[in-house]
């Protein structure tokens, strides 16, 4: 019988565990370079390095386009909520050659504060916020970090409405709101956050980690209990 059980119903808790746990591993440690990353481009404002170094240059808009798109999160009580969010995308030409950059009307975020002023979310107006925005060849400023853009840097925005960025449902984020204030009537340098910015990159990884922890902790739960509840 002992021998049955190991057979069968043995080796389901232990793949489940094994794939479970290295899950967990995985995303702790996607968490763990999220968070050193975070820390290596906050240093990097003061150029300690050529490879360490956030650097503002010159590039100009080649193309514009936006995507609208729908995610499914995991909140901190285990229920879903679906975010409705937008996409603004940007062919530039910069020092490095010509990129692709992708700004969130509605970015992850766990209330962790930018080390500069002005940053704004865009409006999720889609098309309308291109058109009255941005053309080709426009002259922007960026921030480059290990080559990739962090930032996108103009002068003035039409119809930039007060932005409150909300936070991303993380399961066990206790972390206050991190709101944005309205722009002021003048025109003055606003910045931008790319979706390879490391602020926004932590934050995914940590909700990342934390739904995939409680996910892989309710799948081995409910399999320990179908394995060992009388038949």
């Amino acid at each position: 019988m002992v021998k049955r059980f190991l057979a069968t119903k043995g080796w389901i808790l232990i793949s489940v565990t094994v794939m479970s746990s290295t899950v967990i591993i995985v995303m702790y440690d996607r968490f763990r370079t999220a968070e050193k990353n975070l820390a290596d481009y906050r240093l990097a404002i003061s150029c300690p390095s050529k490879d360490n170094c956030r650097e503002k240059f010159e590039a100009k808009i080649l193309d514009a386009s936006y995507k609208r798109f729908f995610i499914l999160m995991l909140n901190k009580h285990g229920s879903t909520a679906s975010l409705n969010n937008v996409s603004y995308i940007f062919s530039i030409m910069s020092p490095v050659g010509e990129q692709t950059v992708e700004i969130s009307a509605n970015p992850p975020t766990v209330g962790t504060p930018f080390d500069i002023g002005n940053v704004q979310i865009p409006p999720d107006s889609g098309s309308k916020f291109i058109q009255e925005n941005f053309h080709n060849g426009e002259t922007v400023f960026i921030e480059l970090w290990r080559n990739q853009v962090i930032f996108l840097f103009v002068d003035t925005i039409i119809n930039f409405p007060e932005v409150s960025m909300k936070e991303t449902p993380f399961p066990e984020s206790t972390t206050p709101q991190a709101t944005l204030g309205p722009l002021p009537s003048r025109a003055y340098e606003i910045a931008m956050p790319t979706s390879v910015h490391p602020i926004l990159l932590h934050a995914t990884a940590q909700y990342d980690f934390y739904s995939a922890t409680l996910l892989c902790v309710l799948i081995t739960s409910v399999t320990f209990i179908s394995v060992f509840k009388k038949e």
